[in-house]
């Protein structure tokens, strides 16, 4: 095992995913990390563990389903509000 540090850029290509989400999923502390000089890193293990935790959430793929509207609005009324007044007084 080397001691080598990761960056975020480094894990984002492992995982092939963007840094920005690396860096949400750390600022969130879902995902182990070290935080050193003000920057994420991680280690082998640290990798291991978020490939873990990707596995535990993946879902199957379900077919979206289409939600019905209990019930249709009516249409609006798209007459001007002055020929309406007109319309009405008629």
């Amino acid at each position: 095992m080397t001691d080598q540090l990761l960056d975020k850029h480094d894990v984002a290509a492992r995982l092939k995913v963007s840094p920005r989400l690396v860096e949400k999923k750390c600022a969130k502390r879902e995902w182990p990390f070290i935080f050193v000089a003000r920057k994420y890193r991680f280690t082998e293990e640290h990798v291991e563990k978020i490939v873990a935790l990707l596995k535990e959430q993946t879902v199957p793929h379900v077919p979206k389903l289409v939600a019905r509207r209990a019930s249709v609005t009516p249409l609006r009324d798209k007459t001007p509000p002055r020929l309406r007044k007109k319309l009405r007084a008629l």
